[in-house]
């Protein structure tokens, strides 16, 4: 019992680990985003040479985070799918940064990511306050051996004195 609760509650510490490393990593993109959004919207039109010096490390970061974050997503989840959806969403708008409707578009893809990724960090905190599975069935076969015991002694102290 004690094995099993040990590994379930190290399974439990990474998984709240990765929830950690998610909020940050969206954090990451959504700043990125934003500031390749600002540079566009101020330097119009864009001169491709300049726009790439400027704004190459904020795609570089932009392009990490969006990697670590659908590696950590699971692709068979609803709540994973409209992160990815939106994601994409917005690989697609960054290829075309000089559309005049794009700030528009980053912003709704932005406040959508802020809306939808909550959720998906509640499941999974919700999960971790839960417990893994074999540990949610380790406690109640403990309560049931405990109950179980509890009452063969009561029986047993029962007909000893009744």
């Amino acid at each position: 019992m004690g094995l099993i609760i040990a590994k379930e509650q190290q399974v439990s510490g990474f998984r709240q680990a990765w929830i950690d490393a998610l909020r940050a990593d969206l954090a990451v993109l959504v700043a990125h985003a934003y500031q390749i959004q600002s540079f566009a919207a101020v330097h119009k039109p864009l001169q491709p040479s300049e726009f790439w010096q400027s704004t190459r490390e904020d795609y570089v970061q932009l392009n990490q985070a969006s990697i670590r974050i659908k590696l950590r997503l699971n692709p068979g989840e609803p709540d994973s799918k409209i992160l990815l959806q939106l994601m994409g969403r917005m690989e697609e708008l960054f290829k075309h940064v000089d559309d005049p409707q794009s700030p528009k578009k980053i912003d709704e893809i932005v406040g959508a990511l802020e809306r939808d990724a909550p959720h998906l960090l509640k499941t999974e905190w919700n999960r971790v306050k839960k417990g893994e599975l074999m540990y949610r069935l380790a406690k109640l076969l403990a309560a049931v051996i405990f109950v179980g015991t509890a009452v063969i002694v009561g029986l047993l102290l029962w007909k000893i004195y009744a």
